[in-house]
């Protein structure tokens, strides 16, 4: 912390205050309830020790009400102290709520870079019949409860996108003229199929029809 510097913490954690000014700092506190700050901010916000001066936006109003309330708060009456201080709450609020968006908005996009990622890492993997969670986890670099948690966010499993991509992959390849002459269960195991009546049950299921039938149609 520097001179003119605002700052909130949760007493409830030990904080440590950093600074170079030795023992001629004065530090002014203001205890706030957490109730009164909590009703101002989202639901789910999590506390931590934040330096809300350095806010682009608002932070100059901070350091202004917070100074004015320190300089003031004695010979103010009990009403206005009320008001001004419901003013810092009010500046402070905003500055961790856009914050909390902000951050909202970076995990978000995190997640969805990550999931391209995993998508593409299936893909590459798509023709390997003992595909696993652990195997496309380790190649995009997350844990396996990540990847379920991604699939969940997009609404869907991992076995159900694999098998999925997979009966999509076949159903091109059985109407390539080019591979005309390919045995439908050549082609399902090429996509990672084992077994041709699980293939065939599958397919109908996706496409409404056996593979012979698609691919005659």
């Amino acid at each position: 912390m520097s001179r003119g510097q605002v700052g909130i913490v949760d007493s409830d954690r030990e904080v440590t205050l950093l600074h170079d000014r030795g023992p001629t700092l004065e530090v002014a506190s203001f205890w706030v309830p957490s109730r009164a700050l909590r009703d101002r901010l989202p639901p789910s916000f999590d506390f931590r020790a934040e330096r809300v001066s350095d806010d682009p936006h608002v932070g100059h109003l901070i350091v202004e009400t917070a100074r004015s309330l320190n300089a003031g708060a004695l010979r103010m009456t009990e009403e206005d102290s009320v008001r001004l201080f419901d003013v810092l709450l009010d500046l402070v609020a905003l500055s961790l709520s856009r914050r909390s968006r902000a951050q909202t908005a970076e995990a978000a996009s995190f997640a969805d870079a990550t999931v391209l990622a995993l998508r593409r890492a299936i893909h590459e993997r798509l023709r390997e019949p003992g595909l696993t969670v652990a195997a496309v986890a380790g190649a995009v670099g997350i844990s396996e409860r990540y990847v379920h948690k991604l699939f969940e966010r997009s609404g869907t499993t991992f076995s159900d996108y694999v098998m999925d991509r997979r009966l999509v992959g076949a159903a091109a390849d059985l109407k390539d003229p080019a591979l005309c002459g390919r045995a439908i269960g050549a082609i399902a195991f090429d996509w990672g199929f084992s077994d041709l009546s699980h293939f065939t049950r599958r397919f109908k299921q996706r496409f409404g029809c056996r593979p012979r039938d698609w691919r005659a149609g």
